[in-house]
């Protein structure tokens, strides 16, 4: 009898640490980040051994910032449960961000082992591989995470930049359409692909790209800048001087970017984005 009670007991504690992990998931795509933190750390206190809940919480304290602490969380779930893949994906990324790209590729390298579909490692290893020059092997690995999840516009983004690095805008447009057709409110494609039409010679395409970014984050200067860049190149100087203006009113370091691409305030020059 008393085994029993202390089963229902201990049943009842694992639940309730599946509930709180549950909804401290859903406070994470929220970006309530502090409520998801909360609710991860109350898994962990019922249920002491939940790796899952390490991972999650995790990944909280590192979109807060908390790098360290997210080290903290994903070596303790690592700990409990060495085969828990999506853990080395998110150790790898909070390496990366303390500088360690060699820790990261090897726990990126160690996800891949243990799951040989799990696209988000690919995706996340083509970015290390971007950061650290090696080209050929990040768009391997992008094209790998594409051919996984067909509809991962974050891949077909980042392979666009890198096509892009490599001065083959054609292609890279042609990933930015994919990107931009997977998710229309992709801001970063649309100002990527402004680039990379401007470097087409498209100005008119370009110059549409940008007010879409600007439509869709119109507080982000980066847009503001390159489309001045374009109605400059398009002999609309105030057009240019008003877009600076406004880049430089979001961000003063933007007067920096706008003058080392060979352009003045006023809106005069002739160089690219």
């Amino acid at each position: 009898m008393l085994m029993t009670v202390l089963f229902v007991a201990l049943r009842a504690f694992g639940d309730a640490a599946d509930d709180f992990l549950t909804s401290g998931k859903a406070m994470a795509a929220k970006g309530d980040w502090d409520a998801a933190l909360a609710d991860c750390s109350k898994a962990i206190e019922l249920k002491p051994g939940f790796a899952e809940a390490y991972d999650s919480r995790g990944w909280a304290r590192q979109s807060k910032g908390d790098v360290d602490g997210a080290l903290v969380d994903y070596e303790k779930c690592l700990q409990i449960n060495p085969a828990f893949f999506a853990a080395y994906n998110d150790r790898a990324i909070a390496k990366q961000m303390k500088g360690d790209a060699d820790g990261a590729l090897a726990d990126l390298d160690k996800a891949i082992e243990l799951n040989a579909k799990f696209f988000g490692a690919y995706y996340s290893r083509g970015r290390v591989k971007q950061s650290k020059n090696d080209f050929n092997g990040a768009m391997a690995d992008y094209t790998k995470a594409i051919e996984l999840k067909p509809d991962y516009f974050q891949a077909y983004d980042s392979r666009g930049i890198l096509k892009s690095v490599q001065s083959d805008f054609k292609g890279a447009i042609a990933d930015y359409n994919k990107a931009v057709e997977l998710n229309p409110k992709n801001v970063k494609a649309y100002s990527n692909r402004g680039i990379a039409k401007f470097y087409t010679g498209d100005l008119e395409g370009a110059l549409t790209d940008y007010n879409s970014a600007i439509d869709l984050s119109p507080t982000a200067f980066q847009p503001y800048l390159n489309r001045g860049i374009v109605k400059s190149k398009m002999g609309d100087v105030g057009g240019a001087q008003a877009d600076f203006s406004k880049a430089t009113e979001l961000n003063p370091g933007a007067q920096k970017l706008i003058e080392a691409q060979g352009y003045s305030m006023s809106g005069t020059s002739n160089s690219k984005p």
